[in-house]
């Protein structure tokens, strides 16, 4: 959790970071023009500058704290609901979003899938260990983009009971078919893992 909290800290302070060398440029152009004279019009428009860099800095900060907060709320609940180890789910929650960022699979599809595959993990009783395969076999199908029988047979299918006729049934073929689907590199991650979770 601190590792999660501290890696979205780290990329807030980027963010803000970035536009310091442009203030301290204004805040100087400023300082330095009272005492050469800078004309009052070109004086204002500095500070103006600096002012909105400086409320741009600030928006930004304030946006990665909401991030921040939202993600432990949004974690701590399914923790709570599912009873499941909030330091495995925050752990896999940081790997599947950052799967899920080179996909088009939308905020709410995203979420369908994540908290399906908590759901299921506390129904079947698994284990931190299960249930951390059992993400990173979905991580790895969303960084491949592709649904193969490796992650679906062996990581998710040794871990999460019935996984691949749930997946057949959410592609609406046999098993046989879906074997064939996943040979011929048919099956999108994104299309289909969100039909898995309703599933």
């Amino acid at each position: 959790k601190a590792g999660l909290d501290v890696r979205n800290f780290n990329k807030g302070v980027n963010k803000i970071q970035a536009p310091i060398p442009k203030l301290k440029a204004d805040f100087m152009s400023c300082a330095g023009g009272i005492g050469t004279g800078l004309g009052v019009e070109q004086l204002i428009s500095n500070v103006k500058d600096t002012a909105v860099n400086l409320d741009t800095a600030k928006n930004t900060l304030r946006n990665v704290s909401n991030v921040t907060k939202t993600l432990k709320t949004s974690v701590r609940d399914l923790s709570n609901e599912y009873g499941q180890d909030l330091v495995t789910l925050i752990s896999n929650f940081a790997k599947f979003t950052a799967a899920a960022k080179g996909t088009s699979l939308g905020l709410e599809d995203q979420k369908l899938v994540y908290e399906s595959l908590v759901r299921a993990s506390a129904t079947y009783h698994l284990s931190a260990d299960k249930t951390n395969d059992v993400m990173n076999a979905v991580v790895q199908m969303m960084s491949k983009g592709k649904i193969v029988a490796e992650e679906l047979r062996r990581q998710l299918g040794n871990n999460l009971p019935g996984a691949f006729n749930i997946m057949a049934a959410a592609v609406g073929v046999s098993t046989s078919e879906l074997n064939k689907l996943m040979a011929n590199g048919e099956l999108l991650a994104e299309k289909y893992l969100p039909k898995f979770a309703m599933e």
